[in-house]
């Protein structure tokens, strides 16, 4: 049997692990190329913005798996938004860790007009540690009234839970918070 011939007999018998790894290859190619295109699209979204005269934003990013380098790029185009006032963050499903929260929150305390603020950060990576950088970057915006805040289906232990929500609680202006974890 030539050589040609045992290929052709390996593919035959395996074809079937052969085109599940082909498409878990493919799929990944696929993913990101999404991802890079999401990055620049959420950098164009926010250099062509006019941040004069809207102080109202709704972001919803949910299943586009950015990361932490999405979330990079979103707190860097946050930080420059100082007359917000309201903002809804939906970004779930992003596999976003410690370390995107704690960029996005920096971000955030840089809004120093915000007084409104609704984050949905459900279905991520997120744990104690970055949701415990999150609260001490929204204690220093002093105008924030109103917050809500989804984190449930992340990496924080239950026993953690009733810490953050503490933690959130004694931020005293807040006229109304909801948090779900």
């Amino acid at each position: 049997m030539g050589m040609w011939s045992f290929i052709i007999v390996y593919i035959r018998y395996n074809w079937s692990f052969i085109k599940l790894l082909l498409t878990q290859i493919f799929d990944s190619f696929i993913r990101v190329q999404l991802q890079q295109q999401l990055l620049f699209n959420i950098f164009y979204f926010f250099q062509s913005f006019n941040y004069n005269y809207n102080n109202n934003i709704d972001i919803f990013k949910r299943s586009n798996f950015f990361g932490d380098k999405g979330a990079l790029v979103l707190s860097s185009a946050l930080s420059g938004l100082n007359n917000l006032s309201s903002l809804k963050l939906e970004i779930r499903e992003n596999e976003i860790s410690d370390e995107g929260i704690s960029n996005i929150g920096s971000a955030l305390s840089n809004c120093s007009n915000l007084k409104s603020l609704n984050c949905l950060f459900a279905i991520n990576k997120i744990g104690y540690k970055g949701v415990q950088n999150l609260s001490q970057s929204l204690a220093k915006i002093y105008q924030l009234s109103s917050l809500t805040l989804e984190l449930n289906t992340n990496l924080i232990k239950r026993e953690d839970r009733i810490k953050l929500k503490n933690k959130f609680l004694k931020l005293n202006r807040l006229v109304k918070i909801n948090t779900r974890f």
